[in-house]
Formats: structure tokens, C-alpha cells, sequence
């Protein structure tokens, strides 16, 4: 069973760590006893120790980590290896104009794997994109619906025109991105939320935008904005999506 949610988080783009008991003198902990510990969720069950391990274990995925650790608990008499299977986060930039570009490269440094896309094939290049790993061109709905989104998907959309954020969210809302970022002025965000509204999303399902995107740093040029905009993705990360809203509405 426990093999069968490996493969399911696997496919899902879940990141997990394996945690496996290999030196105990606890006859509840026999050797090679195995749980599976997400952010979210825990499968398998510790009859002791079971709230210290998985503490650590998300502690670990929380330090992004990407090899195994192993640990001795001298006090508790237990020796734990915490296997890491990290998903590689993805950062989908749509709009590839000027704030695209230094986004991209911070984005690289960071780890993320890069999606550029736009309907303009003078911009969407690898020659304005060389660290890119995808770059589509095309209608920004119709290529949004085909890029697979899951835990770990960052979407950015910096588009050039009101009418492209509308085509964009039709296409992102809903499908398990851990981050929907849309640049905006209130009055922009206020008109667009409306119309989605009007067309039957929910207020649950515009929560899943941040907009104005990014952390009011006060930047004026592409390389402050996107600043302002990695520095939000982080924050999320390793924050949490409660944390990025009430510093923006203290702002």
C-alpha cells in the first residue's frame, strides 16, 4: 500500500520524504518499518515517536534538502534514515517582456525549471531566454491548458493587456498550482475579479491569485519588480500562503 502512494505522490508531483527505522531496540520499531510524510499528509503510522519523526521529516523538506539523512536519536535508542524525494519546482513566466527576462534568471538560480511563454515569438527566444528550459509560443489560454500544473508549479503572469489575464487564470484556476501571480493595479485586479465573478468563479477560487503579485519592496524597474516578485515566491515557500496575505494586506 505504501508503495502504491509513493508512485500516486510521484505522479503527482508531491514532495515526500521516506522515513525508515534501520537501528532500534524497540520492539514496536521493528527494522525497516517505513512512513511516507508530506507537508500535508502522513501514510504509514510510528506506535511511538511517530509526532518527533514527522517533524523532522518536514523539517527536512521544509530546508529543501535533496539527499538522504540519517539521524540518531541517542535519547530515544532509535536510528532513522529520511529518504528526500524532492519535486524540482517549476516556474511558468507568461509574458515575456521586459521584467520577464531578469525574472528568469533569478528564477534559474533559485532551481526552478523555466516555461516561458507568449504570442510573440520575437520575445518568447532563446535568445532573450537561454536559461530557459520550454519556451511555447502561441495563445496564452490555449498553451496554459496544456502545461501540467501540480504542487510545485509557480505561474506568473506578466502579460501585456487586461483582456491575456483573464484568457490566463480561465486556464490556471483550479488545477493545483501552488502559486498564481498576476501583476495589476488594484483598480486592474478589481475589474478582472469582477468579470471572473460575473462568469461563475467562486471567491474561493480568485483567493488562489496573488495580485498586485509580488512584496511591496517599492520597485520601479524590471530587475526591482521582479525582485518583488521572486522574493513572494519565496516567501510562500518557506512562510506559507497565510504569511505572504497578511504581510501584504499590512502593507
Amino acid at each position: 500500500m505504501l508503495i502504491l502512494k509513493m508512485f500516486q505522490w510521484i505522479q503527482q508531483q508531491i514532495s515526500f520524504v521516506a522515513v525508515r527505522i534501520y537501528a532500534t531496540n524497540k520492539a514496536e520499531l521493528p527494522l525497516g518499518t517505513v512512513m511516507l510524510v508530506s507537508q500535508d499528509q502522513v501514510e504509514g503510522h510510528y506506535p511511538v515517536y511517530e509526532s518527533e519523526i514527522i517533524a523532522q521529516a518536514r523539517e527536512i523538506l521544509q530546508q529543501g534538502y535533496t539527499i538522504s539523512q540519517q539521524i540518531n536519536y541517542e535519547n530515544l535508542q532509535l536510528k532513522v534514515c529520511f529518504d528526500v524525494q524532492l519535486v524540482t519546482p517549476a516556474m511558468i513566466i507568461v509574458g515575456a517582456g521586459h521584467i520577464a527576462v531578469p525574472l528568469s534568471q533569478m528564477a534559474k538560480i533559485l532551481g526552478f525549471s523555466l516555461t516561458i511563454l507568449d504570442d510573440r515569438p520575437d520575445y518568447a527566444n532563446h535568445e532573450r531566454f537561454p536559461n530557459a528550459d520550454e519556451i511555447l509560443v502561441g495563445p496564452f489560454e490555449e498553451r496554459l491548458q496544456k502545461i501540467p500544473l501540480h504542487s510545485q508549479s509557480y505561474v506568473v503572469l506578466i502579460t501585456r493587456g487586461h483582456a491575456y489575464d483573464r484568457e490566463c487564470l480561465r486556464a490556471v484556476l483550479g488545477r493545483g498550482a501552488a502559486y498564481i501571480g498576476m501583476i495589476c493595479s488594484l483598480r486592474r485586479k478589481a475589474s478582472t475579479f469582477g468579470l471572473l465573478q460575473q462568469e461563475g468563479y467562486s471567491s474561493e477560487q480568485l483567493q488562489e491569485i496573488y495580485a498586485p503579485i509580488g512584496l511591496d519592496i517599492g520597485g520601479e524597474t524590471p530587475e526591482e519588480i521582479a525582485v518583488s516578485i521572486i522574493s513572494e515566491i519565496v516567501a510562500l515557500r518557506n512562510q506559507g500562503a497565510e504569511w505572504v496575505r497578511n504581510h501584504k494586506k499590512e502593507k
